[in-house]
């Protein structure tokens, strides 16, 4: 199994606060929490890779970070951000709408495929 460090190609960032909701069953020992905020995704030319991408955006939403606590599988957690901004592909303007996901603290790798143009 190999694996692709793609980091130098992306932006994510926290642009505000955090608004957090919470329970928790003292019973059953279970819990959740959700944190919302404004949340940023780019994915940008790296500054390691000589050739450019063909595709770029940056994009903006407002996030849920959602945790989940129980005594038997301990502490999960998942981000849901509705997003919306431009960006260009192969040159011509592109506007963005959608959504996108985290989950864990680990990255599967799905692909041994290099990115576009390299």
């Amino acid at each position: 199994s190999s694996s692709v460090d793609v980091t130098s190609f992306f932006v994510y960032e926290q642009k505000s606060g955090f608004v957090s909701t919470g329970q928790t069953n003292l019973r059953t020992g279970r819990g959740n929490s959700s944190d919302y905020s404004i949340q940023r995704l780019a994915l940008k030319d790296s500054a390691n890779n000589s050739t450019p991408l063909t595709l770029h955006f940056d994009v903006q939403g407002v996030a849920v970070e959602t945790s989940f606590f129980s005594t038997a599988a301990g502490m999960q957690t998942e981000l849901d951000a509705s997003v919306a901004g431009s960006g260009d592909l192969n040159g011509q303007l592109i506007i963005l709408e959608g959504s996108f996901r985290v989950q864990g603290n680990t990255l599967e790798v799905v692909s041994n495929a290099p990115p576009p143009n390299t």
